[in-house]
């Protein structure tokens, strides 16, 4: 996501903080897309402090701690994707037939 590779730049903490609110004010008012857990741990570690992070959800009509408690099951959100499920079907598909004849 585009707030990991700011939180993985080599810009100032202090020059981020601001353009963080501006990126998060676009995901939720512009876009309409809800933070979840994960999003909100990297929030958290880009600016230093999770009441800050709380703070921002506020201000945009948003309850942090369900989001905090909320299970994060990456394993579970990749099998549920459709580019996942297409891949399966391929490998399916391109598998070699089973040979009858020696059953």
């Amino acid at each position: 996501s585009l707030f990991k590779a700011l939180r993985n730049s080599r810009s100032p903490r202090t020059s981020q903080h601001a353009l963080v609110e501006k990126l998060f004010e676009a995901m939720v008012s512009d876009r309409g897309v809800m933070p979840d857990k994960a999003t909100l741990t990297t929030l958290d570690i880009m600016l230093g402090d999770a009441a800050i992070v709380d703070d921002l959800c506020w201000r945009f009509g948003i309850a942090a701690q369900p989001l905090r408690s909320q299970e994060y099951l990456r394993r579970e959100v990749v099998r549920a994707s459709p580019h996942n499920e297409a891949a399966q079907q391929f490998r399916r598909l391109s598998r070699p037939a089973p040979d009858l004849a020696s059953q």
